[in-house]
C-alpha cells in the first residue's frame, strides 16, 4: 500500500520540483492502494510542486458542451431544446466526466 510521503518521493523522484507547473492525468486504479485515498494522492502531488508550484489536472465536464459537436448524443430537432436548457457551467456543482476519482476529488478540494 502506498502512502502520502512514498507517494510525493516517486513524483520527485521523476523530476517534479517545487515551484513547477506540473499538467498531470491520473489513474488511481493505475496507482493501487493508497492509504489516505484520492486525497492522500493529491496532497502529495501539491507537496511536490510545493506553495509556490502549480498543479493542473483536467477536470472536464459535459456542460457547456453544444448538441451540434457531440456525436450522436442528440437529433438536430432537440438542438435548440438542449441548448435552452443545459445548465452552465459552475465549479462548485458540475461533476468531472470522464476523468476519475481524483481530479473529482481534486474540483472539490477547498485551497
Amino acid at each position: 500500500m502506498f502512502t502520502e510521503k512514498k507517494l510525493a518521493a516517486d513524483v520527485s523522484s521523476l523530476g517534479v520540483q517545487e515551484g513547477m507547473v506540473v499538467l498531470m492525468h491520473t489513474s488511481y486504479k493505475a496507482i493501487g492502494a493508497v492509504k489516505g485515498g484520492p486525497t492522500a494522492v493529491l496532497r502529495a502531488l501539491l507537496s511536490a510542486v510545493g506553495e509556490k508550484g502549480t498543479l493542473v489536472l483536467p477536470t472536464m465536464s459535459l456542460n457547456l458542451c453544444d448538441p451540434s459537436e457531440e456525436e450522436n448524443a442528440h437529433p438536430e430537432d432537440q438542438w435548440e431544446h438542449v441548448r435552452g436548457t443545459t445548465p452552465l457551467y459552475d465549479p462548485a456543482t458540475s461533476p468531472t466526466i470522464f476523468m476519475g476519482i481524483i481530479p473529482e476529488t481534486f474540483r472539490q478540494m477547498q485551497t
